[in-house]
């Protein structure tokens, strides 16, 4: 939770535009209600976190952006689903939603934030059985968290590591990586949650061989760490196995004492799942004690429980249902509007066009005009400048006819001329 203060606390700073805060408090809100049900009623905590995103699509959808604080919220958001998709088996989605996390954080990203997502990279490759990209992932995770000196991170990845060995049938290896994370942490306070896992791991190791003795021991010793916060499942698991051990060795009355502590952890802390295993596991014990009616009433108590369990998981998935049918009308709905808006826009587009391939002829009809007018007038002048000319040339024409006239004698005199030199 404090690491959820710290980032709404960041995304307020970083939500500096007026009405971002606003916007990213109910967001923020509403990713704390869906983290706040993760463990008890994952199916409701999805319902959150989806609208949550849907929320948080639409925002920046009608902004046009993605502020910065809407990037830290829509990563938390990835890896909130990633995490309760998880839970609920579907690896494939469970790995899409830890992938866009990382996606988002990019080469530049904070290592503190990267790290975290390759393990749960890594740890859901190991759910799906994909060992070789589990092992990857979860070598790069623990370099990340080895520079970074974050003890948690490398004994978690080194749990991991252990978890793909125990996998693959090499218990060897995989119990050694137990031990090297349980070393790590020893006596150091804040990773008790993370020391309880360890031996939590290495306990069920032993318990898969039938090494129930070595088992109790370990286990014993998670107990006396002890734990806190969501990690007490991993308590629940020590004292779950441990009834079991006792039941293979035969000492009914500490595996009634080891049932009765999970059944009150799984009660306390609210895990249904866990509850319905605890309360199975009490009757069959209860049963053996010749104790028939606690176990008849611890059968119809898990009976319940699961009924209960079914009808909740069937009424989250037919509001998921509702939500998403929801989700899809206002999608079409949004879809529709952005067709109108689309063809409105191509409307006035072709409108626009329209006027403009009028102007433009209206122009070169305009400009033909002028050319042609143009061109008449010069015509007009031209033929203006020959006659003008034509008319010049005529008259120096007479002119020198009439200097020539004026110069030669006339044919009465010339005849006359003639006509005397004749008779001489």
């Amino acid at each position: 939770m404090t690491v959820r203060i710290l980032l709404f606390t960041l995304m307020l700073a970083l939500g500096a535009k007026a009405g971002e805060n606003a916007d990213s408090i109910r967001l923020f809100g509403t990713l704390l209600q869906g983290e706040g049900l993760a463990f008890s009623k994952p199916d409701s905590a999805l319902l959150y976190l989806e609208q949550c995103l849907a929320d948080l699509n639409r925002l920046e959808e009608d902004r046009g952006e993605r502020p910065n604080w809407a990037t830290v919220l829509r990563t938390s958001l990835y890896n909130d689903l990633g995490f309760i998709i998880q839970r609920k088996g579907n690896w494939n989605d469970a790995i899409r939603m830890y992938q866009a996390a990382l996606d988002l954080q990019g080469d530049n990203g904070n290592p503190a934030n990267i790290a975290p997502l390759q393990s749960n990279l890594a740890n859901l490759y190991l759910q799906a059985g994909n060992y070789k990209l589990a092992r990857k992932h979860a070598e790069e995770a623990l370099r990340t968290f080895r520079s970074e000196k974050d003890l948690a991170g490398m004994m978690n990845c080194t749990n991991l590591l252990g978890e793909i060995e125990k996998k693959r049938g090499n218990y060897p290896a995989a119990e050694s990586y137990f031990r090297m994370s349980i070393e790590m942490g020893k006596g150091i306070e804040i990773v008790r949650t993370n020391l309880l896992r360890s031996y939590e791991l290495l306990g069920i190791s032993k318990f898969e061989q039938q090494k129930y003795r070595e088992a109790e021991e370990i286990f014993h010793l998670g107990i006396a760490v002890g734990s806190t916060g969501n990690v007490k499942i991993s308590l629940f698991n020590i004292y779950y196995y441990l009834a079991q051990v006792a039941l293979f060795r035969s000492k009914l009355s500490d595996a009634a004492h080891y049932a009765d502590s999970a059944y009150y952890f799984s009660m306390n802390n609210n895990y249904p799942a866990e509850q319905i295993k605890s309360t199975a596991l009490l009757s069959d014990i209860r049963y053996r004690l010749n104790d028939f009616r606690s176990a008849a009433d611890l059968l119809r108590l898990s009976n319940s429980l699961r009924e209960k369990f079914n009808n909740e998981k069937m009424a989250n998935e037919i509001n998921l249902l509702e939500s998403e049918k929801k989700e899809m009308r206002f999608e079409m709905n949004r879809m529709k509007d952005e067709e109108k808006i689309r063809n409105q826009r191509n409307t006035i587009m072709a409108g626009i066009m329209f006027l403009v391939l009028f102007i433009v002829l209206l122009l070169l009809t305009y400009r033909n005009y002028l050319n042609k007018k143009r061109s008449h007038a010069e015509i007009a002048l031209k033929n203006r400048i020959i006659e003008e000319k034509q008319r010049d040339i005529i008259a120096s024409i007479h002119y020198a006819k009439r200097i020539q006239n004026g110069l030669l004698p006339t044919d009465k005199y010339i005849a006359k001329k003639l006509n005397d030199l004749n008779k001489a």
